[in-house]
């Protein structure tokens, strides 16, 4: 810490490790360094010890492994740790496994148990092996129907039919949907993430007019508190603006 971080010195009585601070090696830095880089919030519990209980909560693992640990890869990637096309990295968090592809030169995509996972079985059968088409396939459709003056309107129904994606990443699924399998997903940060960008690709691939969205059907099975789930009107206004 620097000489002006004294008053947090005060009230987190605490040593310091001997050596530069994060601080101390911004103050070396040639450019200027953005505000949000030098904000610090420590955990200011003076000497207390914390609970062993909250090491040992379940309760806390759970809201750990939603708001933290399913993201931590975000972080942990780099673009430099794919530098060839066909290159990818597997992050086993908790009880899920991320795989990190690049594509392209200039493309690299997350969510590949949309097809690894989510496109097994259908209706009749659901251990029927995994169909669906490849980007490239997509890109020489669309092509296809551009040239003859056709325009495709994709459409990625939520948040319910959202079977596939909660089969692929569980995480998804919004609490209030008990039914086996369930249909709807969240409607909060990180279910809002996964729907932009997979409504982003699907604008790359079609470069369509419009995408049709749905926000129909949800109350088919499902439990009353999802007609008026406030994160989940959030959601749509979200989506179509």
């Amino acid at each position: 810490m620097t000489k002006k971080d004294s008053k947090l010195d005060e009230e987190l009585p605490l040593g310091r490790s001997p050596g530069p601070s994060w601080q101390d090696l911004l103050e070396t830095d040639s450019r200027a360094v953005p505000d949000y880089l030098r904000a610090e919030s420590p955990y200011l519990n003076g000497l207390d010890d914390i609970p062993k209980s909250r090491y040992l909560s379940r309760d806390w693992h759970e809201l750990e492994k939603e708001r933290l640990w399913s993201r931590v890869w975000q972080f942990a990637c780099r673009e430099e740790h794919l530098p060839h096309v066909g290159s990818y990295i597997v992050y086993d968090i908790a009880d899920q496994s991320y795989l990190v592809v690049r594509v392209s030169d200039t493309e690299i995509k997350a969510y590949p148990k949309l097809t690894t996972v989510g496109a097994i079985g259908n209706k009749s059968d659901p251990q029927a092996p995994a169909q669906f088409l490849t980007q490239e396939e997509v890109k020489e459709i669309s092509a296809y129907a551009n040239s003859r003056h056709i325009s495709i309107i994709p459409e990625i129904d939520m948040p319910g039919h959202m079977g596939a994606a909660i089969r692929a990443y569980p995480e998804l699924k919004h609490p209030q949907d008990q039914r086996d399998p369930a249909k709807v997903i969240r409607g909060d940060a990180l279910a809002r993430d996964f729907a932009k960008k997979v409504l982003i690709e699907i604008n790359d691939l079609f470069d369509p007019e419009f995408i049709h969205i749905g926000f129909d059907e949800v109350n088919h099975g499902a439990k009353e508190k999802l007609y008026t789930d406030a994160q989940l009107l959030d959601l749509a206004r979200e989506m179509t603006t």
